[in-house]
């Protein structure tokens, strides 16, 4: 190689290093007469990388979306700026407000000079020595992600093991309902009959459906709670919104005794098992008799009062539990119709009043008319539960929709010697 083309190669090389972009033609015309041949492509990729400012990694990341195969030709600086000012990413915003648009402006140029915003391949040449200390992070992350993995998995595997044994379990102890059969005798039909009137229950659907929201509510009402009172149990356990709440183990976690005058004449322990019973019954899909539900719906308002005091979270509970009171009333009244009915061909039967083809078609009509009720009461239901959602969910950081009550009770044993005291855990950061 003789003097000229190393002089060349060298001038190359500075200019590089002071961050002006090299021409091609002006940089390799003068090797023409000397006969060597250079690939100019190679020849820039061995080039010693420019100095990069100390956050370019930062603002190319920034501006890729933006500038991703565009010359510095087609751009003019007005453009360019505008083309940054204009920018919506969050990290795009919050790098500009640190830096300095014309800081970003600046080095969005030089990288346009330069061709880093070419293609992948000349910004990982341009950032050689951040590439391979993020090729490092990466692999450590990769390393990190697989090991998380495995332990969640082997988490759910024994999660999905125990559950089954749950559920097994609960199955061996429900209680067999009687299913209608079309061959069944007039007496089975008559049994049939009977036992679906009363207890009066709820279509499996509908119930799971307004338990669900049930606990959403008591969820809310909960995490609202937890954050203004103990938020430091909500670091704890990682709960950053109410849908992260389990609330067996808040149960769990709450198990002291608070010194309450409830005026629905309920113990804490009481407030406290009602929510472990609602998750059960949300998980378990366990079909209960309108009594019973309405007895967690009054021990879920009693809670939701003493928790949030007259707040939003609890006059949406409040008012699910009207509604669903007048549904189960509907529903009793109108199966009370049928019972007196069914009476009266019971007695029509033992006084052979009626023939036998006759009384069995009036049984079935009254078999037809009893699940229609249920259907119906199952679509009100529905009905109820969308007006009385509450459309305002608590985050952390919106703060709490439910006004507390000023005096609180004891605090519950929480495990925690440092905030023993509501007043401490309130005041801890």
């Amino acid at each position: 190689m003789d003097a000229r083309a190393l002089g060349a190669i060298y001038r190359l090389k500075v200019v590089g290093v002071v961050g002006v972009a090299p021409s091609p033609s002006s940089a390799f015309s003068h090797l023409a007469p000397t006969g060597l041949r250079l690939d100019v492509a190679h020849f820039q990729s061995s080039v010693v990388p420019m100095r990069t400012y100390p956050h370019d990694h930062a603002i190319y990341l920034a501006l890729k979306r933006a500038f991703i195969g565009r010359s510095v030709e087609e751009l003019s600086p007005a453009l360019i700026r505008g083309i940054v000012a204009d920018l919506q990413c969050p990290y795009a915003v919050d790098l500009i407000a640190r830096l300095g648009i014309e800081v970003v402006v600046e080095r969005a140029v030089t990288m346009l000079h330069t061709g880093t915003f070419a293609s992948t391949l000349a910004a990982q040449r341009y950032f050689h020595s951040t590439s391979a200390a993020t090729r490092a992070k990466a692999d450590r992350r990769h390393v990190l992600e697989a090991e998380v993995r495995q332990r969640e998995s082997d988490l759910l595997s024994k999660a999905a093991e125990a559950h089954v044994a749950a559920v097994n379990m609960v199955d061996s102890i429900r209680p067999e309902r009687r299913v209608l059969d079309s061959t069944q005798h007039i007496s089975g039909r008559w049994t049939y009959l009977l036992q679906s009137l009363f207890p009066a229950y709820l279509p499996l659907d509908s119930q799971c459906l307004v338990i669900e929201r049930l606990e959403d509510l008591l969820r809310l009402a909960c995490f609202d709670f937890m954050q203004h009172r103990f938020p430091h149990l909500l670091r704890r356990r990682g709960w950053t919104c109410p849908d992260s709440i389990d609330t067996v183990l808040w149960a769990r976690d709450m198990t002291g005794g608070f010194s309450i005058a409830n005026p629905e004449g309920f113990s804490w322990r009481e407030l406290v098992q009602s929510v472990i019973t609602i998750r059960c019954l949300a998980v378990f899909r366990i079909h209960v008799a309108v009594g019973f539900l309405l007895d967690l719906f009054d021990a879920a308002h009693a809670l939701a009062h003493v928790l949030c005091g007259d707040g939003t979270t609890s006059q949406c509970i409040g008012r699910l539990r009207t509604e669903t009171i007048s549904v189960v009333r509907q529903l009793e009244d109108d199966k009370s119709c049928l019972q007196i009915i069914a009476e009266e061909c019971i007695r029509a039967e033992d006084g052979h009043e009626s023939t036998s083809a006759g009384l069995d078609a009036e049984v079935q009509q009254l078999i037809q008319d009893d699940l229609a009720y249920q259907a119906l009461a199952g679509w009100r239901l529905s009905l109820a539960v969308g007006h009385a959602w509450c459309p305002s969910p608590t985050t952390i950081e919106t703060g709490s929709v439910n006004s507390f009550p000023d005096e609180w009770p004891d605090s519950p044993t929480l495990d925690e010697p440092e905030c023993s005291t509501p007043e401490e855990a309130g005041q801890s950061t």
